[in-house]
């Protein structure tokens, strides 16, 4: 059912079109007017060219979907008009270049369609950034919501900042031209309330890496495998930052073989995969149960059998899960609910490693692993357990750090 306190925007075009910066610059936007935000990306493909789409539904009450109906498209292709297009509720509006043509047949019947001048007014910048048409079709958008420029602009700042004054200034120009474009289109009705409540917009792999980092991780390895690939990409961009050593692997036995060789070494470790990757990481959990080494691997669930389909959500590796190695052996398995439960769970799965010293299996899904939320600000400085802390009391049988 159509509600006038929510709305939900579908950006697509090809990969490579910038689609995904697109709708995380509006989700973020959004989230600084203090509304509730779900953000997903549909991707079949990194590969450039085909087609990708960003959703973001936006609300004065909590989300955790991204919703049955989409109220406004913002198509930087044909294939993007037609695909999400048809998706459009009643009255729905699908914003488009002018030179784009598609079968307009397939939108609702009464759909209205905006055909702006995006690729030309970008060119008037830089004939060779085409790309800049996003920037003119987010500032027509922030336009037609009602949104103040200076949100925009400060967004633009800090995405762009690290570019240099003059991509900076492309955008601002390139924004603001959208922005003024609007000013002959008819506003979009709605009643969302805005405020600067402050809220963080995160993903669930996102917010499993701050849980590794919370929870004292210093050392990670991993193997790019979809949709695992980011908490890598997190932990890496943060390791300077936080002393911590990140190592991309050229496999998966590896990654695992260097995570319980760094646990060995007395530091806290974790790796992250998918599920044909932790296929290739049994045995090594078998290792680390045999030798009692506390170890945390995540899991981040895909559609199977074998490669299967990296981009679906499956939660189909319960079993493999449990059956992981040969023989019996203690370990623990623990499996996330939503993007708060991602952060706590894995905090939680890290103090349990050290408590027990057995191997934690922490199962993630593509869906949750890739989705964006907002979410109040996690506590960072939750009870953890230190690794150089024995957890066996002075007296009993078994001394698990005292040499014998």
């Amino acid at each position: 059912m159509y509600r006038k306190d929510e709305i939900i925007v579908r950006i697509g075009g090809a990969a490579g079109d910038g689609v995904a910066s697109m709708g995380q610059s509006l989700a973020k936007i959004f989230t600084r007017q203090g509304l509730f935000v779900h953000g997903l990306n549909y991707y079949q493909s990194v590969i450039r060219g085909g087609n990708v789409g960003w959703n973001v539904r936006a609300a004065n009450h909590p989300v955790r979907s991204q919703g049955d109906y989409i109220d406004i498209v913002i198509a930087l292709t044909g294939l993007a008009a037609e695909t999400y297009g048809r998706e459009l509720r009643e009255g729905g509006i699908l914003i488009v270049d002018e030179r784009i043509r598609f079968d307009e047949s397939v939108l609702p019947a009464n759909a209205q369609i905006l055909k702006v001048p995006l690729v030309k007014t970008a060119q008037t910048f830089d004939l060779r950034l085409k790309v800049l048409k996003n920037t003119v079709a987010l500032g027509i958008l922030i336009r037609m919501l009602g949104i103040n420029f200076e949100i925009f602009q400060h967004m633009l700042e800090e995405t762009f900042g690290s570019k240099g004054e003059e991509v900076v200034k492309m955008n601002l120009d390139s924004a603001m031209a959208g922005y003024q474009m609007a000013a002959d289109l008819p506003e979009y009705p709605h009643e969302l309330r805005f405020s600067n409540e402050p809220q963080m917009f995160i993903s669930g792999n996102e917010a499993a890496a701050v849980g590794l980092m919370a929870a004292g991780l210093k050392f990670s390895a991993a193997y790019p495998m979809t949709p695992a690939t980011s908490i890598l990409h997190f932990l890496a961009k943060q390791a300077p930052k936080y002393n911590l050593v990140v190592k991309q692997a050229e496999d998966e036995l590896a990654v695992i073989n260097m995570a319980i060789g760094a646990s060995f070494s007395g530091v806290k470790s974790a790796c992250a995969t998918s599920g044909g990757g932790f296929a290739l990481m049994t045995e090594a959990v078998g290792l680390a149960g045999m030798v009692e080494l506390p170890v945390v691997v995540i899991n981040s669930m895909r559609g199977g059998p074998s490669t299967g389909l990296p981009t679906n959500t499956e939660q189909g590796d319960l079993n493999q899960l449990f059956g992981a190695s040969q023989g019996d052996f203690p370990r623990a398995i623990m499996a996330a609910t939503n993007v708060e439960d991602s952060y706590e769970i894995i905090v939680e799965a890290m103090n349990f490693a050290e408590l027990a010293q057995i191997p934690v299996l922490v199962a993630l899904d593509t869906y949750l692993s890739e989705h964006f939320e907002t979410v109040k600000p996690f506590n960072l400085e939750p009870e953890i357990i230190e690794r150089e802390k024995p957890q066996i009391k002075e007296g009993e049988t078994y001394l698990r750090y005292k040499f014998t």
